[in-house]
């Protein structure tokens, strides 16, 4: 079925047979008056039957959907979209069952007509200019609006793979397949994206773009191996018949076409360690002008969350590596396991940060706008990596080790469980609370605050060599300052407490005379309390 051409009327529906070759020429739908009617140039309902053939990439224009009005339903059961579906005022649903969109275009043009550019073969390589998107539909805004595309879902073995989807706002993207690979889903500014989520292997290679608003992105498969071998043949065609030119497309096949070549499978290996564990976001970018509400997988690679207002939360079950956030503000961002190369440039707020596991020091963490704020930070295992406030920091909990740089102008508490790891532990700005429930650091290591410090609660001994730049109004170990350790205060100690020994070669400084205004030493005192 193929080559339609209605003129200044609608189509009803399209039925291709099922288990035949489907739509192999293309179908329109026009208006001549070169302006948008709301009563013509509409299709009802289509269903593929064999398939959606391509719309061409050469010489030859084959299959494709092409309306001046709006599409409805579109539908199809085991069978895949390959050919372009270009409309003026936007599409119903699209909903495929062990189908795939492979390879194609599916988007709004910005005026009656205009479709005609996406006709022809090649499409893709034409400029934007001649391939306007934009939302044509009336009544809409940024809180309440027209879908441009309702849904788009795809259920059983399929999904989509190295396409162009372009509109002003979606409602819903659902896909219970492989997932979404080598794939732009762009909402045009100021559209949306009100949710979307992704099965199988997730998001890999993709580019996500919101519009202003973005409601939810999810891939809820929680790490499972997922053999190749559970999705459709129609995108492995190199693994499973070992061809080299695609029978569709008359090229070779490519990440856009084939899912063994993202993956690194074949028909006898349709294993590939980290590679088929599901629910990843790798290779990704999500972009908006305004705000994002949850962002969530199970683990997040080489990827970006590029959003200029704000973003809700971001969250894995394991690890994040390598990932850049960079937005207003930030309520909660929650791994599951270790975060390695992290770039955090927060211009506002970040309300919430906990790390069920390590913080590497490759990772950077920054809110270092004119509101740049950081409450309560949360790390269950070691905290090696940097971060910095323009302003305040309300709690660092850590659960292991602590080293690197902590920035702030102020910071209200710091607890940590274990030692100073390795290096130094660098405050640049006052300290309301440390609180360390064992020992602090080890012989040679330093402890620098640019600031005044309320409370020094240590549990263990006392091993680090400390510079306070301020005043500290309390010292309190529960152990003892051992051997050599030098702890200067530039200002005044309000309050000394050692449960053990102030140890041969450990000096204390305060200033001015007497150095500490109370003290209480509960060991031998070997070492030293001088004046500044």
């Amino acid at each position: 079925m193929g080559n339609i051409a209605v003129v200044n009327a609608n189509i009803g529906q399209v039925l291709a047979t099922a288990g035949g070759l489907g739509i192999v020429g293309p179908i329109f739908s026009y208006n001549s008056t070169g302006a948008f009617v709301a009563t013509t140039g509409n299709i009802d309902a289509v269903n593929i039957g064999g398939g959606l053939w391509p719309t061409g990439s050469g010489t030859v224009g084959l299959g494709g959907l092409f309306a001046d009005g709006r599409i409805g339903t579109i539908t199809g059961n085991g069978a895949d979209i390959r050919g372009h579906i270009i409309t003026v005022e936007g599409i119903d649903s699209i909903h495929l069952t062990d189908g795939s969109i492979i390879n194609t275009d599916i988007a709004n043009t910005g005026s009656v007509g205009n479709e005609v550019n996406w006709a022809v073969p090649g499409a893709s390589n034409l400029p934007g200019s001649l391939r306007v998107v934009l939302s044509n539909i009336g009544g809409s805004t940024i809180d309440r609006p027209v879908l441009d595309i309702g849904t788009i879902g795809i259920a059983g073995n399929g999904g989509i793979i190295g396409s162009d989807i372009n509109f002003g706002h979606m409602g819903s993207m659902n896909i219970a397949g492989y997932g979404l690979f080598s794939t732009r889903v762009h909402a045009q500014n100021p559209g949306s994206i009100g949710s979307m989520r992704i099965e199988g292997y997730g998001i890999r290679n993709s580019e996500i773009t919101v519009g202003n608003t973005g409601g939810t992105i999810t891939m809820p498969n929680r790490g499972q191996q997922l053999p190749v071998s559970n999705y459709s043949p129609n995108v492995r065609l190199v693994a499973i018949n070992g061809v080299q030119f695609d029978p569709y497309f008359g090229t070779p096949p490519n990440a856009g076409t084939d899912l063994d070549l993202n993956l690194g499978t074949n028909a006898s290996t349709p294993l590939q360690g980290s590679l088929t564990v599901g629910g990843q976001f790798i290779g990704s970018a999500v972009i908006g002008a305004r705000t994002l509400g949850t962002l969530s997988a199970y683990a997040m690679q080489s990827s970006s969350v590029l959003i200029a207002s704000s973003v809700g939360t971001i969250s894995t079950i394991s690890t994040v590596n390598s990932l850049t956030v960079i937005t207003g503000k930030l309520k909660n961002f929650a791994p599951g396991a270790n975060v390695s190369g992290l770039v955090m440039q927060i211009a506002g707020k970040i309300s919430n940060i906990t790390i069920h596991g390590n913080l590497d020091q490759s990772s950077l963490i920054q809110a270092t706008g004119i509101n740049g704020n950081i409450g309560k930070i949360n790390v269950t295992g070691n905290l090696d990596g940097s971060i910095t406030a323009r302003k305040k920091i309300a709690s660092i909990t850590v659960g292991g080790n602590l080293t690197g740089i902590i920035d702030a102008a102020n910071i209200s508490k710091i607890i940590f469980n274990g030692s100073l790891q390795s290096g130094s532990l660098t405050i640049n700005g006052n300290l309301g609370t440390l609180i360390n429930l064992g020992d602090f650091g080890t012989s040679g290591q330093t402890f620098v605050v640019h600031g005044s410090v309320k409370q020094l609660k240590i549990a263990g001994n006392y091993n680090v060599n400390t510079t306070i730049d301020g005043n500290c109004k309390l010292l309190s170990v529960g152990g003892s300052v051992t051997a050599n350790v030098q702890i200067s205060i530039a200002n005044s100690l309000g309050s000394l407490f050692i449960g053990g020994d102030l140890a041969t070669g450990a000096v204390i400084t305060a200033h001015p005379l007497p150095p500490v205004k109370k003290q209480k030493i509960l060991g031998q005192v070997l070492g030293m309390l001088v004046s500044a």
